[in-house]
């Protein structure tokens, strides 16, 4: 199953990747002690694709503990903390192509226990799906900018914020957990608010640059060590993606954001390299040891 596709229960207190886990505001008073439960116990969802929306709200966790959001169809899903009244924002997203699903979700507290489950119904709009099925196509460059630095860390917790409307929020989610899985030396995580600093800044732009998808630019510090990366990723080439390449830009552009230029052989076995036809969109064994070189 493909599981690059946006599946994000966040909560909208901001517009970044901040805001995952972050509360919404809601009246101190509600009750939390009974146990974990859904204002509806089934969500009907229009499969739109384009920015994640709001579905409902969670109740009944322990203030201040992470929600675990699992699904038999997907997966791990985002986490979510609650806030001071017990609660956590559910936030979905699926694409046209997906309306007739039904995703089946468990949410445990990780400190309380308490558990609860919920589906999520995917419906159709009427319109057509503007996403494209994967092809064979040999992609457009998609990075030039300030490479081959590294982090001045030893396996390094790297801070990641999602700033703008968040179009391609999943794709970026999956791309941080193709890195976390790989077991790199090196942990992309959301970034959990003040005072911790953020490490790198994704952005979308509806303004066109040529044939570029993504674009990392780094800030580099003394003797060229990385104080800071901002990821644009463009959405005249984005949109017309398969959210399939859409995962592979995004891991793409993170493993800049680690250090890693472009991969320009034509034979590399790399989620770096420049041009390849979409047989994967995970890191491979030459791009682990690489960052793994970077962080050891």
């Amino acid at each position: 199953m493909n599981r690059s596709r946006v599946r994000a229960l966040v909560v909208t207190a901001a517009m970044s990747l901040a805001t995952i886990g972050v509360g919404v505001a809601v009246p101190a008073t509600a009750a939390w002690a009974a146990g974990l439960s859904t204002n509806q116990g089934t969500y009907s969802f229009v499969c739109s694709g384009g920015a994640s929306r709001s579905i409902g709200t969670l109740s009944g966790a322990q203030p201040g503990e992470t929600v675990t959001f699992t699904s038999p169809e997907l997966g791990a899903l985002l986490d979510g903390h609650a806030n001071s009244a017990g609660q956590v924002g559910l936030i979905w997203q699926c694409n046209p192509n997906e309306a007739g699903t039904t995703w089946h979700v468990n949410a445990a507290g990780s400190t309380s226990g308490r558990t609860t489950t919920f589906t999520v119904n995917g419906t159709s709009s009427g319109t057509t799906p503007t996403s494209a099925p994967p092809t064979t196509a040999r992609a457009p460059r998609y990075i030039v900018g300030t490479l081959g630095p590294s982090w001045n860390m030893s396996h390094p917790t790297l801070y990641v914020s999602y700033g703008g409307a968040h179009r391609y929020l999943g794709n970026i989610v999956q791309g941080i957990s193709n890195w976390n899985n790989a077991n790199a030396n090196v942990t992309l995580v959301r970034w959990p608010g003040v005072p911790y600093r953020i490490h790198i800044y994704v952005l979308d732009s509806p303004q066109p640059n040529g044939t570029l998808i993504g674009l990392t630019v780094h800030a580099p510090g003394m003797g060229q060590i990385y104080t800071s990366a901002v990821i644009t990723l463009y959405q005249g080439q984005m949109d017309g993606k398969s959210d399939f390449r859409r995962t592979k830009t995004a891991t793409h552009e993170l493993g800049h954001a680690l250090g890693l230029p472009d991969e320009v052989s034509a034979d590399a076995n790399s989620i770096m390299r420049k041009g390849e036809t979409p047989s994967f969109n995970t890191p491979r064994s030459y791009d682990i040891d690489r960052v793994r070189s970077l962080y050891s």
